[in-house]
């Protein structure tokens, strides 16, 4: 399973998400989260994310950012 790694304390065989995985998926629920925001789509009417990115015509973008001013 992508995203997943053995925990210390776990018994053998379990999972449990990393602390970056949770962090990644977080900046990317915030990123969706603000273009939702701009382009005013409602919770209610239940537009996927691709959806909402579609309608920008932009691709997430957030995650690559930070990760390559980390590297400078």
């Amino acid at each position: 399973m992508a995203g997943l790694c053995e925990g210390g304390n776990e018994p053998p065989g379990s999972l449990k998400a990393s602390k970056n995985d949770i962090t990644t998926k977080r900046i990317e629920a915030f990123e969706m989260w603000i273009r939702r925001s701009m382009e005013r789509v409602k919770w209610i009417d239940r537009v996927r994310n691709e959806a909402v990115l579609e309608r920008v015509n932009e691709e997430r973008m957030l995650l690559k950012l930070i990760r390559k001013r980390k590297r400078n």
